[in-house]
């Protein structure tokens, strides 16, 4: 009888806990702070400014760099048009970079900004780096500074 009961109670608080969980993640984008549109034309732009790309005939063309070295320019550039339009609380107020090995990914990241809804990270490598991001519910843009990233989709 015993175990019926508290089998009985820990199912209904394992249902309770899933129930909670999806309507907070429905409500998820009502924190957020960043549109990926706008952060993809920020990037294009820091990216322009820093002659890193040029635009031929309405394309985006990539600009060879000699140097990943160049890529600090793009950086601070994306920085301060951040800080020109979020409010300051939500950004850091200083650059610190922090070695991260997760996945399997090595490298180092700046932390711009990160919540439980959302984050904004700087990362860089200077080699080759190979690994995994699991599963999570949270919605991932990428944009490339400098090099390129290769991704496997399910089925593919």
């Amino acid at each position: 009888m015993f175990k019926q009961r508290l089998f009985l109670i820990v199912s209904f608080l394992v249902v309770c806990l899933a129930v909670i969980i999806g309507v907070l993640d429905s409500m998820k984008t009502r924190f957020y702070i960043f549109d990926p549109e706008q952060l993809h034309k920020l990037v294009q732009q820091a990216l322009i400014a820093n002659g890193h790309l040029n635009i031929t005939d309405g394309k985006l063309i990539p600009i060879i760099q000699q140097s990943p070295n160049t890529i600090r320019l793009v950086i601070d550039y994306i920085t301060v048009e951040l800080q020109k339009t979020i409010d300051k609380r939500y950004l850091t107020d200083k650059e610190e970079w922090i070695f991260n090995n997760a996945g399997g990914a090595m490298g180092a990241m700046f932390i711009i900004h990160a919540s439980l809804t959302e984050y904004l990270i700087i990362f860089g490598t200077p080699l080759g780096t190979e690994g995994h991001t699991g599963l999570h519910t949270a919605d991932d843009y990428f944009h490339i500074l400098y090099g390129e990233q290769w991704a496997f989709s399910a089925g593919s």
